[in-house]
């Protein structure tokens, strides 16, 4: 699988494995100078990494649009939900590699929507729940109980999101 940019000598509109990736249109050119000028934000798709489809579930406005443009910048897809009844209508009707996770949100916590997926495994089958929360010390015995493992300290890091990325892309991940 190739890179999703292609420079202007390629002859224009890539194709390649655009629907492999759920992208709804075609790769489009972008000239070498821009990539060269926008380095540093411009993120390249491995040719051997998945893109990853991520549910962010965070209330806070603020927090939710970061945790978004931090994966979309690594290079993968990201649906948002304000909570987490609409954290389970997204799940109801797509399946999604990760889900970023906040405990404290209101009509249904984070607690609440993993144990909903514990009662519909077959919407939890491929999916990585990584709880990121400023609370997770007093709750850790609750989140292994309901079989959470990947809990992240607010704030979410770069680093710790491309780490994140890499060990769910893995082989021998989970």
């Amino acid at each position: 699988m190739g890179a999703c940019l292609v420079g202007p000598a390629s002859g224009g509109v890539s194709q390649h494995r655009a629907t492999e990736w759920r992208h709804p249109k075609p790769c489009r050119s972008i000239s070498i100078r821009l990539l060269e000028r926008r380095a540093d934000t411009l993120a390249f798709v491995s040719t051997e990494a998945k893109r990853l489809r991520f549910l962010v579930v965070e209330d806070t406005e603020d927090i939710r649009d970061l945790m978004v443009r931090m994966v979309v910048r690594e290079g993968h897809l990201a649906d948002q939900a304000v909570d987490g009844a609409e954290a389970v209508a997204a799940l109801e009707s797509d399946f999604y590699d990760v889900m970023l996770l906040d405990l404290s949100m209101p009509r249904m916590s984070g607690e609440d929507v993993v144990r909903w997926l514990n009662e519909h495994p077959d919407r939890a089958v491929g999916l990585r729940i990584v709880v990121v929360t400023a609370w997770a010390g007093e709750r850790r015995a609750v989140l292994q109980e309901l079989g959470v493992t990947d809990v992240v300290q607010k704030p979410l890091r770069a680093q710790q999101l491309r780490d994140l990325i890499a060990e769910t892309n893995a082989p021998t991940s989970r």
